[in-house]
């Protein structure tokens, strides 16, 4: 039995459709299956994370209990002086900064008057402070006469 044109179009149609809807449905398993497995990927990164995180932390603070210790232990009359031999070797970067810069404090009213300069007459003079040098002009009658 022969079928008509465009009955064989229509299973064609047909056949390309469902290859087409298996072809997406095995695409969607397959990206749902990489995201179930990226996501196991990403959890298991972030534990390892975690992990190191903690083993960093607790090598930290086991690090500092055994330098306390040795610091206590080096007190009481062990070896003296830190790494760098000296009592001033561990504050040197501390002593070149305050040759470097001084050593802070109030910066403001650096200039204002104190007692001791207030008491200091020396280096005060009237004439100076009230423009002493050159003629004086003269008085307001003067000035009038000579008109």
């Amino acid at each position: 039995m022969v079928k008509s044109e465009e009955q064989m179009g229509k299973v064609r149609q047909k056949m390309v459709d469902e290859a087409a809807r298996k072809k997406a449905s095995s695409d969607a398993r397959r990206q749902r299956d990489l995201k179930k497995f990226g996501k196991a990927v990403q959890v298991a990164k972030l534990q390892e994370r975690d992990r190191a995180k903690r083993d960093t932390l607790d090598k930290i603070v086991t690090d500092k209990a055994d330098r306390a210790a040795r610091r206590a232990k080096g007190a009481k009359g062990g070896r003296e002086g830190g790494r760098r031999g000296g009592d001033d070797g561990a504050n040197r970067k501390r002593q070149k900064k305050d040759e470097k810069f001084g050593f802070g404090g109030k910066k403001r009213f650096a200039k204002s008057n104190d007692a001791r300069s207030t008491g200091e007459g020396d280096g005060y003079s009237v004439k100076k402070m009230k423009g002493g040098k050159g003629a004086m002009r003269p008085g307001k009658s003067k000035r009038a006469k000579r008109v």
